[in-house]
């Protein structure tokens, strides 16, 4: 939690990175697929998606769901890889797991959030000020979201109300609120820690990062 490298894999060209149990990893690449590594590098899966694929999650029920940005498109892949449906007309770039099986998705050129059960049946669909590179739902319902271009983090509820925000010198891309209340940002200049005041504790200078995943926050598949 001091920002310092604990260790790394080598990968041709990854934008979204998330991890599963088994400390594996779910790996999209931006051109065009998604596949499973471990931290050897080894590809243990591997599946083709609609093109621009920006970020992939595993849900509840073993679906992996992929946004897929100049696609246009959510996608769901089943255990063998093939598409078992789709979320059509929405310029993907985000998806985060719900704790009732369903998934949130940022629309960024939309300037909207949606929300989906697990068969992918939209339920909430909120327009945004700006454009979204990222959303997370918080403990009490509320929503947490980067907007890149603005350059800040906002908290909005279901309504759309702003509550708070965290300005920043550099376009986040993805954000998470840790148990504590500080905030973790990835963005076009590496990886920072905020506390729960805005103050910023660290910033690790990677060049552009896409998604950052604080490891004590687990999530579906994690451990």
């Amino acid at each position: 939690m001091s920002g310092r490298p604990l260790r790394t894999v080598q990968h041709s060209s990854v934008w979204g990175v998330h991890p599963l149990g088994g400390d594996r990893l779910l790996v999209v690449n931006d051109s065009n697929f998604v596949e499973e590594i471990d931290w050897n590098g080894k590809r243990l899966w591997q599946a083709a998606v609609p093109a621009g694929a920006l970020d992939a999650r595993r849900l509840l029920d073993g679906t992996t769901v992929v946004a897929c940005w100049t696609g246009g498109c959510v996608v769901a892949l089943g255990p063998d890889g093939k598409e078992t449906w789709r979320i059509p007309n929405v310029r993907a770039v985000d998806v985060e797991p719900l704790p009732s099986g369903g998934f949130l998705v940022a629309g960024h050129e939309d300037k909207v959030l949606l929300e989906a059960d697990a068969a992918g049946k939209v339920t909430l669909r909120l327009p945004l000020p700006e454009e979204p590179m990222d959303v997370d739902l918080l403990p009490d319902g509320n929503f947490l979201i980067a907007f890149d271009k603005v350059k800040r983090v906002v908290e909005m509820d279901r309504a759309g109300n702003e509550l708070r925000r965290l300005e920043l010198p550099f376009g986040p891309e993805d954000c998470q609120r840790l148990r504590d209340g500080r905030t973790a940002v990835a963005g076009v200049d590496g990886a920072a820690l905020f506390d729960a005041a805005g103050k910023q504790l660290w910033c690790l200078q990677l060049g552009h990062s896409g998604h950052v995943d604080a490891r004590i926050a687990t999530g579906p598949g994690a451990k």
